[in-house]
């Protein structure tokens, strides 16, 4: 598209300022505002062959300058990294009040050199519109309701943080983050400008970024070839688990293959995943059980997860958010991460059938009680 809707008012030079917004702080104990915490970032690498659209907390430092994370493996800061590389700083757009689907996508763990907008289209089955911006080689989402435009420094020269994080705690620790220095700001006028305070779940960020990490882990087990049911991670725990449920025919598809073998293979692809570092805890079930209700889950994990045994510990990359983990391992970002073996055994071989209506009771019973039940 030529133009669209936030280029109704263009503001550059000193007219381009956070000051005419009222963006607030919106944890006590912030480090200040925060501008961005649901807004698309949109960066490019130098040879122009990927585009990222992203989510990151933006702090507001005054009207000109802002900073955020720029967090390893973040695709945003690999694109950092390559403009680091050749000595230029990065261009960037920071879109607000897009169309619902743009924040679900920029939210998900693509793979690497994976353009979000590609994937959005071929979801749609049409191309995204984008508008050019006005002061940096991008192009952004057409129904964006503010674009701010600019360029990040080569350098951490800014201050970032403290900020109530995802998992439901404020992130008392602080770190030097580039700038993002601001140089063009287009809006329309009214233009909504949505925040997500996050915090203790449920939250936007945890049914956007949860519903990622299930689909994303999904893909991938499937692509090993493996036979999973569902991968879902449940909004409750703060995106730290990954429940995997698998058929009953699993050992007919992985012949000579213990459960224990089974679990370390999922676990070994969803830790080695670029949300992997998020993931503290995976859960292996039958699927007999459902992941995404709460109460199936409750029910299953502490009947079918032995308290010492049948589990596997590996150290790997963290995310320095996770708050279980000490201070020394959140500054190496690298801590302990756990698989559950809770697989029942086969039929005839020590297996429980479940004592419930669907488990204890034949199907034509059930049909007919089925049949005259009153809800």
């Amino acid at each position: 598209m030529a133009t669209g809707p936030f280029q109704q008012n263009i503001l550059r030079g000193e007219a381009a300022t956070l000051d005419i917004f009222p963006i607030g702080t919106l944890h006590e104990g912030d480090g200040g505002p925060y501008a961005n915490t649901w807004g698309t970032i949109v960066v490019r690498s130098p040879d122009r062959r990927w585009t990222s659209w992203s989510i990151a907390r933006i702090e507001k430092l005054d009207g000109k300058r802002m900073t955020g994370l720029f967090q390893k493996p973040q695709h945003i800061r690999m694109i950092w990294d390559m403009w680091v590389k050749i000595g230029k700083p990065m261009p960037f757009a920071v879109c607000q009040g897009c169309e619902p689907g743009l924040p679900f996508v920029s939210a998900m763990p693509l793979e690497d050199w994976i353009s979000e907008s590609d994937y959005l289209g071929a979801h749609f089955g049409e191309p995204i519109d984008v508008v050019r911006c006005e002061v940096v080689d991008l192009e952004v989402p057409a129904s964006s309701e503010v674009v701010i435009e600019g360029h990040v420094s080569l350098k951490n020269d800014s201050l970032e943080g403290p900020f109530g994080e995802y998992q439901g705690y404020e992130a008392n620790e602080t770190a030097m983050q580039p700038t993002y220095h601001i140089e063009s700001i287009s809006h329309r006028d009214g233009a909504i400008w949505p925040f997500i305070p996050e915090g203790r779940p449920i939250d936007e960020f945890h049914t956007c970024a949860g519903l990622g990490f299930s689909v994303e882990g999904l893909g991938l087990l499937r692509e090993a070839g493996l036979p999973v049911t569902l991968a879902w991670t449940p909004f409750e725990t703060a995106l730290s688990w990954m429940l995997v449920t698998v058929p009953s025919d699993w050992r007919e598809k992985l012949p000579n293959t213990s459960s224990m073998d089974f679990a370390k293979k999922i676990a070994a692809i969803i830790w080695g995943s670029l949300f992997g570092h998020c993931m503290e805890i995976v859960y292996v079930l039958d699927d007999d059980v459902d992941p995404t209700d709460m109460k199936d889950v409750l029910w299953a994990i502490p009947t079918r997860c032995h308290p010492t045994d049948r589990q596997s510990v590996e150290v790997g990359p963290i995310l320095p958010l996770l708050t279980c983990y000490s201070h020394e391992e959140r500054q190496a970002a690298r801590g302990p991460k756990i698989v559950h073996d809770c697989l029942l055994p086969e039929d005839g071989k020590g297996r429980a059938r479940v004592s419930s209506f669907e488990g204890v009771y034949p199907e034509d019973v059930r049909r007919k009680v089925m049949a005259h039940w009153r809800w």
